[in-house]
């Protein structure tokens, strides 16, 4: 038993959980200049530290969220007076790219050059988005900064994390982070309140019937949810699979919760594709997610309160089927494609070929509810081709390679899950909110980052299959 629990625990885990305590009193209790000082601190220890996972981790619950505290603009630091305030994550990924500078780790990423273009493209919407116009104030350009700075990662992150045991470590605190995550949005879901005793449910999240429209950290769902099929595909067990088995359930049951149709869907796709084409129906790994997911919902349907969510959850995905009969609107619920988009795409016929940059009118007229089309709003068609063209690319690539290696590898078919992965996450950003872009926050980012990162090295060295 002992030993089971010190198989999904990384090491200096409780160091971990000593400096989020920490982090918690400084940013919740004490007076704000202590925090500043703490947040120094932070970044001092990061620098100094060869362990990558661990504060990649760290830094993504600061802006991700850590059982109800924490979140966007949560740690924020104010380094220039009368400009915004920067999120300290920003600072952890300026540092990480340093730290990959000075790294002699080499790293083939088989997209690098396709990533010139699109930082090339990048610069253009800059210049462009000057021409079309574009508020002349200092704040406005330090916004934009702040918008793709995250964009580094991609450079930092295949060169701090240079073989598959520094991903097996950060997956192993992303697990339990999210696992927390889905404790919370139950506990938030029964009583109210978050456990945190400071984040109260507001309005926003209430429908008018009052259900829970919440999702407690996304970005360590998705980590988590994509990282348990990578090593559940493993022929031999990299991790025990009942708790690979239960991190699915709880990501499942996070989204479920949420009562987000696109999320719903997302994961959906991806986890009926890996069953279909990856486990083959494998007896044993089919049961064992079984029992966690009819264990959840035993334990769901005998309260009143999750069973109610959970209707309504069910009752947002039947409202789909309108779709089939031509209502846009799917009963009312989905304005996205009746009203928004609409608004986005009339803006953008205005100015079709280059969109309209990173200009005022992208400020005015983007909206993260409809993705593509927000996309084209700021970068156009050809920037909106480059984009697709970019995963189209990576799914490609990663195809060739599973065929290639398909009778010689024997984890050959974990490039099948980042391509399922990939088809599912696209469907998110089609239908349900930006995901995919230009430009980003970093706790969409980094595990974009991640994910795209981890794809490269498995492409490069396919033997860290094996490890």
């Amino acid at each position: 038993m002992i030993n089971s629990i010190k198989s999904i625990l990384p090491d200096r885990w409780i160091r971990f959980f000593v400096i989020v305590l920490i982090t918690i009193c400084f940013t919740y209790i004490l007076p704000g200049e202590f925090n500043v000082i703490w947040s120094v601190i932070l970044l001092v220890l990061y620098y100094h530290s060869m362990d990558e996972a661990f504060w990649l981790v760290f830094f993504l619950i600061t802006t991700d969220g850590f059982i109800g505290f924490f979140g966007l603009s949560s740690m924020m630091i104010q380094l220039i007076p009368g400009m915004p305030a920067i999120e300290l994550v920003q600072l952890y990924i300026f540092l990480s790219v340093i730290k990959a500078i000075r790294s002699r780790n080499l790293s083939y990423v088989f997209y690098q050059k396709y990533l010139v273009v699109l930082f090339l493209y990048l610069i253009f919407m800059i210049a462009w988005g000057q021409l079309m116009g574009m508020s002349g104030e200092l704040n406005v350009y330090f916004r934009l900064l702040k918008l793709t700075l995250p964009l580094l990662l991609f450079y930092s992150i295949p060169r701090l994390f240079p073989n598959i045991a520094a991903y097996k470590r950060l997956f192993l605190f992303v697990f339990i982070i999210m696992v927390l995550a889905f404790f919370t949005q139950v506990f938030t879901l029964l009583t109210g309140l978050s456990p945190a005793g400071f984040v109260y449910l507001t309005e926003e999240q209430l429908s008018e019937a009052g259900i829970f429209r919440g999702f407690s950290n996304v970005g360590a769902t998705v980590l988590s949810l994509f990282g348990a099929l990578v090593f559940l595909s493993y022929k031999e067990p990299v991790f025990n699979r009942f708790y690979l088995n239960t991190i699915i359930a709880c990501a499942f049951g996070n989204a479920f919760l949420s009562a987000s149709r696109g999320w719903i869907v997302f994961f959906s796709i991806v986890f009926l594709l890996s069953i279909l084409f990856v486990y083959k129906f494998n007896p044993r790994q089919l049961v064992g997610i079984v029992i966690v997911f009819v264990a959840f919902f035993i334990l769901g349907m005998d309260n009143p309160i999750l069973k109610k969510q959970s209707d309504f959850a069910i009752s947002r995905l039947t409202t789909l089927e309108a779709l089939s009969r031509g209502d846009i609107t799917a009963g009312g619920t989905l304005v996205r494609l009746s009203e928004r988009s609409p608004r986005v795409m009339k803006k953008w016929k205005e100015n079709p070929v280059f969109g309209w940059g990173f200009s005022d009118v992208s400020g005015e007229y983007g909206d993260g509810h409809v993705g593509n089309q927000t996309v084209l709003l700021s970068s156009g068609v050809v920037g909106f081709s480059l984009l697709i063209g970019f995963l189209l690319y990576f799914i490609l690539r990663l195809f060739a390679r599973f065929q290639r290696l398909s009778k010689t590898i024997l984890n050959s078919k974990v490039y099948l899950i980042f391509i399922f992965m990939l088809l599912g996450w696209f469907f998110l950003h089609s239908s349900a909110g930006q995901q995919f872009g230009f430009g980003g926050m970093p706790m969409q980012i980094i595990p974009q980052a991640i994910f795209f990162s981890f794809g490269a090295l498995l492409y490069a060295k396919p033997s860290e299959l094996s490890k």
